[in-house]
């Protein structure tokens, strides 16, 4: 990764979220956001559903104690069948074509 950018938290709104991945598909570097461990499961579906073969980290817990690291394509990551908790920080890289 040579560059990439921080987009603050990802839209609550379906349609906003929609856009917002959809931004990020076209961008050709990292974006980062936070997200609510409550609507991680969600938001990664949808990121599935417009980018399958983005690549994604999962960062929870950054710089503590009990830091976890998830890392693969954006429909892999959103197939896990887990509770979240925590303070989570999701990386995007897009798909490239």
């Amino acid at each position: 990764m040579d560059r990439f950018a921080f987009w603050n938290f990802v839209p609550v709104k379906s349609g906003r979220k929609r856009k917002f991945f959809e931004e990020i598909s076209e961008c050709n570097y990292t974006v980062f956001c936070f997200e609510s461990p409550f609507r991680i499961g969600r938001t990664l579906k949808e990121l599935a559903e417009i980018s399958p073969e983005a690549k994604v980290a999962v960062i929870r817990e950054a710089t503590k104690l009990h830091e976890e690291i998830i890392r693969g394509t954006a429909a892999e990551v959103a197939a896990l069948d887990r509770q979240w908790k925590g303070e989570i920080v999701v990386g995007v890289y897009p798909a490239v074509e």
